[in-house]
């Protein structure tokens, strides 16, 4: 089996530099219908290998029945390949829930990769910063 390269954090905010606004959204997670993402979110689990870290977000959601039009999600990853994924009402908020995971895909950077949550009523729609 080949390993996989890496993308660096840097290399990745370049990549991902390039996302203004969506031509589709996405279901991943078969399970959770109301949880969609934009073409940027799913080139960044594409590019860090991180679809995994989109069905824990999609099954906090449901745990949480989080309803607000606008919350902030970061997946935060150390070194020690610990992933700590919080989602709160702001940025200035406290967090509304929080999950570690350890030993996740060694593909993802190191660093905060934040996003934005928007629920449109009927879905809650994971996107980029720049997608805003």
């Amino acid at each position: 089996m080949q390993a996989t390269k890496t993308i660096t954090f840097e290399e990745l905010k370049e990549k991902l530099s390039n996302y203004y606004g969506t031509e589709q959204w996405h279901r991943v997670n078969p399970f959770v219908p109301s949880f969609l993402i934009t073409d940027g979110v799913k080139a960044w689990a594409e590019l860090c290998q991180a679809f995994w870290s989109l069905d824990i977000i999609a099954l906090q959601l449901v745990k949480y029945n989080r309803k607000e039009t606008f919350l902030v999600l970061e997946v935060d990853c150390n070194k020690n390949h610990t992933c700590t994924i919080s989602i709160k009402a702001d940025t200035n908020e406290p967090v509304i829930t929080a999950v570690k995971q350890k030993n996740y895909d060694k593909s993802m950077p190191v660093g905060t990769h934040k996003f934005y949550l928007i629920y449109d009523g009927q879905h809650s729609v994971m996107l980029l910063p720049s997608e805003y």
